[in-house]
């Protein structure tokens, strides 16, 4: 009896196939929507410390609550391992390096950055939870492969012939069109000035963006999905020509077959058109893999494997060619790139080594750079263009270790024999898909979507057309057919190897498809009816209620340290831009927006801009009130406090002291005083910074 006991608890099974419909239906697509839309909301870096990314972070939290819920009440038969322990501590290692450095950072940028970390978590348990039958783990792959497809389809228009045409109405047109087109970019700017010349030169980009804010993450994203989509397309391919060998009917599984294949190809061409070499890089270490698995699994079907594989190539480079982007400037360009990485990765492994266990806590990292980057180095970076490196700084080894182990454990983790269920939930996936593609222009009325709407309403018409096709010819293909555990590996390799040379491990876009990939990995089992001495117990109902209590925790959390602060300080903020205020009625808005939230340094700076202006437009010959100064450096000290380790914020306040000091008007010791402590410690942050030595020379000449 201890020998079976013993047998059964070390099972790495995590679930058993729930019930689809009902609630748990509603949950299937809750998840679909919230997983399609991370494709369009995607939030780089810097949306993501700007508070873009709030409200899918409280969906999937709250998403996490209900299911977890579910599990607690017997309606999800769901058992939890030694990979959900590793995940726990994993969350719990990234409160505490985020409270350890919460005083010494910026606070709402690490909050905010936190609570997209700790909802990546969220997505494996939903995932795990929701996704256990393995036809609604295919449905959603497919969908998942079609999202890409869609915005590889629009991202090869945009190159091909929206970006060409904005050239020629710019530079080919008169001066009336090109005003206009600033005033649709919200750019307000003469000739000659630096907002201008860098909208002039976003225009001679040629890669695309599609919803991504970089095309480097956009290439990530559809690297994973390029892969799933050689795993489809090849299963398509061996059914159809089995079907067709058996006299049995073909056509739906060759109408299938073909939709994939042109969905591939279209992910291929925007793939080649983004000029992203780590895509290129990774995408052949993925297409290699693949080849080598293939080959030692059919060794009698070398030749086809072998001409499969050259004719993508062939294809690739065709592509790159007639397109001009393959040339030897792209090659040559490659050597320059990786000596950048060099430059980035050494000045990082000085950071984390200044940090070793718990780091620097996330979304500090730039702050944080300056002051090991190089004299030498061509850019201040907002992270270090490498995920290994980006834990390891943010979190420290303790992090790192963590999120590496539980990779290695994704990889290694078995799930236990399925049965197949008459209802799969594979229609509430697809319902799903289809409401995140809408849920983005709901949110666009609330955040900031960063999308131009045509692009976006583009997209969403090509989404749409692409999953639902590839949903009716693929309906065999989700019920009978399969997706191997050793492509969604290669995927989620795929995407790590890109990552290991570019941003994007922190950007929801990019980082829900590796946690997705994640949670659908498991190693196929044959579809037998098990027995009833085979079946897993369930997991009894005190882990499950412990995991409820700890995500309500976690929810309310966010809802007070994340969600209130922000969202009452953009809705501020959009009252201040909707409404007409005296300059006595702004001064006390923006002083109640700061208070709002006592850890954004953006609120509070708008009030320093405030009192600045003010200062600077008083007319010669006013008196000047005796306080007014002492405000003003009031306001100064608040917000090096919320940010003390940003140099360009004491650069920047540093040159409203020097300016209002030598105004014609009046001079002030203590704005000189200060202009002086805020130049050191600007330079003290960033000792590679001639600008600001040579600032801070000349205040002392002074």
């Amino acid at each position: 009896m201890a020998k079976s006991r013993r047998k059964r608890s070390s099972k790495p099974a995590i679930s058993e196939t729930p019930p689809q419909g009902g609630l748990l239906g509603i949950l299937t697509a809750a998840s679909s929507s919230l997983i399609v839309l991370s494709a369009f909301l995607t939030a780089d870096s810097v949306g993501v410390l700007d508070g873009v990314a709030v409200i899918p972070t409280l969906l999937w939290l709250t998403l996490a609550l209900v299911t977890v819920g579910c599990i607690a009440t017997g309606r999800i038969t769901y058992r939890f391992a030694r990979i959900h322990l590793v995940m726990a501590i994993w969350v719990a290692a990234i409160l505490m390096s985020t409270y350890w450095n919460l005083d010494r950072s910026n606070g709402r940028n690490s909050l905010n950055s936190m609570w997209v970390w700790i909802s990546y978590s969220m997505i494996y348990l939903v995932v795990t939870s929701l996704y256990s039958n393995a036809r609604s783990r295919r449905a959603l792959v497919l969908v998942m492969f079609g999202i890409a497809a869609a915005l590889a389809i629009d991202g090869v228009y945009e190159s091909l012939v929206e970006m060409p045409q904005r050239r020629l109405d710019y530079f080919g047109g008169d001066q009336q069109a090109r005003d206009q087109m600033l005033a649709e970019a919200g750019i307000d700017a003469p000739e000659g000035s630096p907002i201008r010349y860098h909208f002039e030169s976003r225009l001679q980009d040629t890669e695309p963006l599609v919803t991504f804010a970089l095309t480097n993450s956009l290439a990530g994203f559809l690297s994973c999905w390029f892969i799933v989509g050689i795993g489809i397309s090849a299963n398509a391919l061996l059914r159809s020509k089995s079907q067709a060998e058996g006299n049995t009917k073909s056509s739906d599984a060759l109408t299938f077959a073909v939709c994939v294949l042109t969905c591939f190809v279209g992910v291929l061409m925007c793939i080649v058109l983004t000029e992203s070499r780590s895509a290129w890089s990774a995408v052949t270490v993925g297409m290699a893999a693949i080849g080598w698995h293939l080959l030692k699994r059919y060794p009698d079907k070398r030749r086809q494997v072998i001409l499969s594989l050259v004719g993508i190539v062939v294809v690739a480079i065709g592509i790159g060619a007639m397109s001009g982007r393959l040339d030897w400037k792209v090659i040559t360009g490659s050597t320059q790139s990786l000596a950048f990485r060099f430059e980035y990765w050494g000045a990082s492994t000085k950071l984390a080594a200044d940090a070793p266990i718990l780091g620097i806590g996330p979304g500090n990292f730039q702050d944080r750079y300056t002051l090991y980057k190089p004299p030498e180095a061509s850019e201040t970076i907002a992270d270090p263009h490498n995920w290994i490196m980006q834990l390891l700084t943010s979190f420290g080894i303790t992090g790192l270790l963590l999120a590496v182990g539980f990779i290695v454990m994704a990889f290694c983790h078995k799930r236990s024999p399925q049965r197949e269920e008459s209802s799969s939930g594979s229609g509430y996936v697809l319902c799903g898909g289809i409401t995140g593609i809408v849920l983005v222009h709901v949110l666009s009325f609330f955040t900031d979507v960063s999308v131009n709407s045509a692009t976006l309403d583009r997209v969403t018409m090509i989404s749409i057309i692409v999953i639902v096709l590839l949903y009716m010819t693929g309906l065999q293909w989700i019920k009978n057919g399969k997706i191997s555990a050793v492509v969604l590996k290669l995927a989620c390799v795929v995407l790590l190897v890109n990552l290991l040379f570019a941003g994007g491990i922190s950007v929801p876009g990019v980082c829900c498809s590796l946690w997705v990939l994640l949670a659908l990995l498991g190693h196929s089992l044959p579809d037998e009816t098990l027995s009833e001495s085979n079946e897993i117990p369930t997991q009894s109902r005190s882990l499950a209620i412990g995991t409820l209590f700890v995500c309500s925790l976690l929810i309310i959390g966010f809802y007070f340290t994340c969600w209130v602060p922000v969202r009452q300080v953009d809705g501020a903020m959009q009252q201040l831009q909707n409404e007409r205020f005296s300059q006595k009625e702004i001064k006390a808005h923006l002083e109640s927006m700061s208070a709002m939230d006592p850890r954004d340094e953006s609120a509070n700076m708008m009030l320093v801009d405030h009192l600045f202006n003010q200062l600077s437009d008083m007319p010669v010959g006013d008196v000047l009130e005796s306080n007014v100064i002492d405000e003003f450096i009031r306001f100064v000290d608040a917000a090096v406090d919320r940010s003390p380790r940003s140099h360009r914020l004491f650069g920047r306040l540093a040159e409203y002291c020097i300016t209002l000091h030598f105004m014609s008007r009046w001079e002030s010791p203590d704005l000189l005083n200060k202009a002086h402590v805020l130049l050191m410690q600007e330079q003290e942050l960033f000792p590679a910074n001639a600008y600001a030595i040579a600032r801070l020379s000349w205040v002392l000449a002074k």
